[in-house]
């Protein structure tokens, strides 16, 4: 593994974590305004949740320049399309936050099971290569 490889696997862990975390305040902070009685029926009626979810989560991220993009690919390049990219998961909620660990990176436990499987048939097809071209006794 390279240098460094070690604080980066760190880097973007926390970072999604910090992701998941902040989706689910931010979903719990909504839930109160959007089920308000005066509230949901006007919110449900504009279909304005969706974009006061958005526009929440856009200035988080703009005001505290928060890029996973970045975080993952390079700290040092945070962009505005980086920052709308992550509003636009928080604004999904939690479980959009998390649908990027579980499905997206296989942070789950299908998603290691998948990468098992894997390895052990990669494992079985090169000891039958390796018998396959191994001398025969007569």
């Amino acid at each position: 593994m390279p240098p460094g490889y070690d604080d980066q696997i760190i880097r973007i862990a926390f970072g999604l974590g910090q992701l998941v975390i902040l989706a689910m305040i931010m979903e719990r902070g909504l839930y109160f305004i959007f089920d308000y009685k005066l509230w949901r029926e006007a919110l449900s009626k504009f279909a304005l949740k969706g974009p006061i979810s958005f526009a929440l989560a856009l200035f988080i991220c703009w005001y505290y320049d928060y890029d996973i993009l970045a975080r993952i690919l390079d700290p040092e390049a945070i962009t505005n399309v980086g920052i709308g990219i992550t509003a636009a998961i928080l604004a999904g909620g939690s479980v959009g936050a998390i649908t990027l660990f579980q499905d997206i990176l296989k942070f789950s436990r299908e998603g290691r099971a998948q990468i098992q499987e894997l390895q052990a048939a990669k494992q079985k097809v090169t000891l039958q290569e390796v018998k396959a071209q191994a001398p025969t006794k007569s």
